[in-house]
């Protein structure tokens, strides 16, 4: 395996289409909130090195996405 500061060595961006699927990861907490998170690429480029199975490393960006739905018990009163 390359090395991780080879793979930007020589690399190629590529286009980034809408998601085929937009799930989100959804997480039900002990204290009755809600957790969804999902993760959004932001870019994405070929390097023009291969893994052991031969298939093209790509080196992808990306930025979490977080949304909390709180009970109101668990809220507190802002002054």
């Amino acid at each position: 395996m390359p090395d991780p500061s080879e793979l930007l060595d020589y690399v190629s961006d590529v286009s980034i289409s809408k998601p085929l699927i937009d799930n989100w990861n959804t997480y039900s907490l002990d204290n009755g909130a809600t957790l969804k998170i999902k993760l959004i690429i932001t870019s994405i480029k070929r390097s023009s090195k291969y893994d052991l199975f031969g298939e093209p490393i790509y080196v992808i960006n990306s930025q979490p996405v977080v949304d909390l739905d709180v009970p109101k018990n668990l809220l507190r009163k802002i002054k």
